[in-house]
Formats: structure tokens, C-alpha cells, sequence
């Protein structure tokens, strides 16, 4: 199977064919999944001080199958993985810290007119294509896959970076990274 690596962040049901599976690798070069390494990144703040980094890279790979089965209905399967390295700061002494993460993900996506059905309304998966996946609804044939893949990225982030397990830390009272320097504040304690 060729790897296609043009997607758009929004694609219609109706541009896949039942039954057959196609396949997506993509980086950097695709505008919504370079929007959401940015995001990740978030580091204006380093910028502006003059410090260099390298900034971070993303790759998505999805398998995209559309199905059309009961009580589903038209729906797309959507099998993915990602990997991202990117630069944030530590959370106690803000230094820029490399990260990395990996995530595998199972969607699905139904019509959006069964997402007020019973058996629908209030869960997050369903089981479809012989296997527990995240239940994502489309619109109008539209789904939306720069959102997905941003919930799959955001779900497996650090949210606590630390550049390393012994960090001191800034200072309370002067904001002093203690790792390099010290203060008659840090000595008191």
C-alpha cells in the first residue's frame, strides 16, 4: 500500500471508498499537523530572550477505512499513531526541556445524528471493526481530524516537564534558578 502525505485537517466521508483502506503518513509539511506541534511547543517567551532550540517535529501515520454496517451506519475507522519530540519549558525552573511522545489510536467516526441515540449518549468508544475506539461523530460528511489528533496528542503530554527528576527549582521571593546560581533567600531555608 502507497502512503499518501497530503490531508487536509478536514475531509469529506464521501472522498473514500467502502471497504478499501488508505494510508496517510504525514509531518511538519502539513499545515494543521505543524499548527499543532507550534501549539505544543508554545516557547514565544524563549524566542524573545534570544535563546536558540530546535523546533520540535510530529509524524502522523493514519489508516483510514470507510464502513457501512449496522446499527453504525456509514462511519470511518480511523487507526493511527503519532510521534513528536518538541522543546517546553520545565515546570519548575522554566529552562526549555526536550520532550517526546507517542500515542496508537482507534476512532470512529459516525454521523452525527446518532449521537443522541441511547446507546451513544453518553460514552466515549464504541466497538466497531472487532475492537474497542474512540467515538468521534462527523457532520455533513465532514470530519474532523485535526481535532482528533489533537485530542490523541494533548492526552498523552507531560503536562509536567521536568528537564530533570532533582530540580531545584526558581526562588520564591527572587526567582533564581537554583540549579545554577544560589540567594540569600534559598541559604535561609
Amino acid at each position: 500500500m502507497l502512503a499518501n502525505s497530503k490531508l487536509e485537517g478536514e475531509i469529506q466521508i464521501n472522498d473514500f471508498s467502502h471497504d478499501s483502506e488508505d494510508l496517510f503518513e504525514l509531518d511538519g509539511s502539513t499545515g494543521w499537523v505543524a499548527d499543532q506541534i507550534r501549539e505544543l511547543e508554545n516557547i514565544e517567551d524563549a524566542e524573545d530572550e534570544g535563546k536558540t532550540y530546535n523546533p520540535g517535529k510530529m509524524q502522523v501515520t493514519l489508516k483510514i477505512q470507510r464502513k457501512s454496517k449496522k446499527p453504525l451506519g456509514e462511519h470511518l475507522v480511523i487507526r493511527g499513531k503519532l510521534n513528536a519530540s518538541y522543546m517546553t519549558p520545565c515546570v519548575r525552573c522554566l529552562e526549555l526541556t526536550a520532550m517526546s511522545v507517542e500515542a496508537k489510536f482507534s476512532s470512529c467516526f459516525l454521523h452525527n445524528h446518532l449521537e443522541e441515540a441511547p446507546e451513544f449518549k453518553e460514552t466515549a468508544s464504541v466497538f466497531a471493526d472487532n475492537e474497542e475506539m474512540d467515538l468521534y461523530f462527523y457532520d455533513k460528511g465532514q470530519v474532523d481530524l485535526k481535532e482528533m489528533v489533537h485530542e490523541q496528542l494533548f492526552m498523552e503530554v507531560d503536562q509536567l516537564a521536568l528537564h530533570d527528576p532533582d530540580c531545584k527549582g526558581l526562588c520564591g521571593q527572587c526567582g533564581v534558578n537554583l540549579n545554577t546560581e544560589t540567594c540569600a533567600h534559598s541559604q535561609e531555608s
